[in-house]
């Protein structure tokens, strides 16, 4: 870097997917641990715009006490919730199919790069009380006709 150059701060937030059905296509697909430690595959969805949309798919389940917060073992893990642990996977490998990896083939995130897939974006409120975009559904890129609640 040349001397004398600096960096200009400013609060500027990128352009994120509106809510709305969108033909987009895979960026970038890892895995990845949360901050809790959930095994996770991160997403990037990217339109014909070049706006993106990180997506994190979960890839396991736990059981919960009434008041929402983690059961734990005797060693203070999570308790793994087979079912929910199978919904989460149902998910990922739903999306992954729409994407066009073949229906009960084996493959890892990075084989979803440059995939095209149609994506439904929603808010949804996060558990620190603001509204995110996410992606609520897929589909296929060729299923994608409007932007509504039709699909």
């Amino acid at each position: 870097m040349k001397e004398g150059f600096t960096l200009t701060a400013k609060a500027k937030l990128a352009p994120v997917l509106e809510d709305g059905n969108h033909v987009v296509t895979i960026e970038s697909a890892s895995f990845c641990e949360s901050k809790k430690g959930t095994d996770q595959v991160l997403v990037v969805f990217k339109d014909a715009r070049g706006v993106r949309l990180n997506h994190y798919y979960n890839l396991q389940g736990f059981q919960r006490n009434e008041d929402g917060s983690f059961k734990k073992d005797a060693k203070g893990a999570r308790k793994i919730d087979e079912a929910k642990q199978d919904i989460a996977l149902s998910i990922i490998n739903g999306m992954s199919v729409h994407a066009g990896i073949e229906d009960g083939a084996d493959y890892l995130p990075k084989d979803l790069v440059g995939l095209s897939i149609g994506i439904k974006v929603g808010q949804e409120e996060a558990l620190d009380g603001k509204s995110y975009a996410r992606v609520k559904r897929s589909m296929p890129a060729d299923k994608v006709i409007a932007t509504d609640d039709s699909w």
